[in-house]
């Protein structure tokens, strides 16, 4: 059996901001093929400025920025929920994701 949970975290990040939540859907909503995709850079820092910090949104964009350099060993994936930021190489011995 999978089950989903949504866990949300709100910047600045304390215990407090920390929301897990097990969404249910009704019969109707099961019912209807979802339409996944990728989601856009432009798309993910849209949303971000709007819950979050200028502080924030810069951190991330310069982090995003940071896969643009190969020596640096981090690679970007983006998937339907944002980017997933993989280092490797000569940052660490293994993969981290």
């Amino acid at each position: 059996m999978l089950t989903r949970a949504v866990v949300e975290v709100r910047a600045p990040s304390r215990v407090e901001d920390i929301r897990v939540t097990l969404p249910v859907e009704d019969e109707s909503e099961a019912k209807v093929a979802k339409v996944r995709r990728k989601i856009l850079e432009v798309e993910f820092l849209d949303h971000l400025a709007a819950n979050c910090s200028a502080e924030v949104v810069e951190f991330v964009r310069w982090a995003l920025a940071q896969t643009d350099d190969v020596a640096a060993g981090i690679s970007l994936k983006w998937g339907e929920g944002g980017p997933l930021l993989r280092a490797s190489g000569k940052m660490c011995n293994r993969k981290v994701t």
